[in-house]
């Protein structure tokens, strides 16, 4: 890097250790981050495993910034996983993420079979405006499912994708 190639100083990249966040090439020309003192790890009652099911109020542990980022505060259930700012209310026997908007995500550690598969997001839109999610697989996006308003926040419908090529092993979604 020093002195050939002294653009990449400061550019952003990915050292690929999940205890460190915002990625950097420093004057040696390594990949370094910051240290977080709350790493991403798997939520205890998240199964991750592709092919299978991910609960989206699983998400994994780490923090806004980390795990997740929710430009909110809390709306919902302020119970349920109370140590975070992610949307959810209890409905349907379970937990829903809900009230999101652009530019929040959450993330979910997968060990994943190599193959290619169909996925199905169940979700409810209330508003009469179309909406959608990516997907993405250790930060590379491949695909965006779109959301069509379901006519009520309680009227879930399926949305699929089908034909997603994802590669084996441990991994981000």
């Amino acid at each position: 890097c020093p002195g050939t190639d002294d653009a990449l100083i400061g550019t952003p990249c990915n050292d690929f250790d999940p205890t460190t966040i915002n990625d950097i090439y420093t004057t040696a020309c390594l990949c370094q981050g910051q240290t977080v003192s709350n790493p991403q790890s798997r939520y205890s009652l998240q199964t991750g495993n592709i092919p299978g099911t991910i609960q989206a109020e699983y998400y994994d542990n780490g923090g806004q910034g980390i795990a997740y980022n929710d430009d909110s505060s809390k709306n919902g259930d302020a119970n349920f996983r109370s140590d975070t700012n992610v949307d959810s209310k209890q409905g349907n026997g379970t937990y829903q993420v809900g009230w999101t908007s652009n530019g929040e995500w959450l993330e979910y550690t997968v060990d994943v079979t190599l193959g290619t598969y169909d996925i199905t997001l169940v979700a409810a839109a209330g508003s009469t405006t179309a909406g959608g999610l990516e997907i993405a697989l250790d930060g590379v996006q491949l695909a965006t499912i779109d959301v069509s308003p379901t006519g009520s926040w309680a009227n879930h419908e399926n949305f699929t994708l089908s034909g997603i090529a994802l590669s084996g092993g441990s991994n981000r979604v």
